[in-house]
């Protein structure tokens, strides 16, 4: 399932709200579910910038563990960057 992003959220409950309350009270039932739809929308995009953090220092974590493994030129099996040889095949990996 589509992760769908805050301002979505908030655009499409603002437009179900508007045109509902242009309509009149034909349309009170959207009105509430625009409502529903912004708070839904500005609760997503509080949580964002609270979590926002985490996502790039799990980056961050990513590229540093990535600098210290790579993979071999010959198996392809993941070892340490201070390794000289591979422990899987035996080829070399410094030069």
């Amino acid at each position: 399932m589509a992760k769908i992003p805050w301002y979505v959220w908030i655009a499409v409950g603002a437009g179900m709200f508007y045109i509902s309350a242009r309509i009149g009270e034909r349309m009170e039932f959207f009105l509430y579910v625009g409502m529903f739809l912004i708070i839904v929308g500005v609760f997503k995009l509080l949580v964002s910038f609270i979590l926002g953090g985490r996502g790039r220092k799990a980056v961050e974590e990513a590229i540093e563990l990535r600098q210290q493994h790579f993979s071999c030129p010959r198996c392809r099996a993941i070892v340490a960057s201070t390794y000289e040889f591979c422990p899987h095949c035996g080829s070399r990996l410094r030069y």
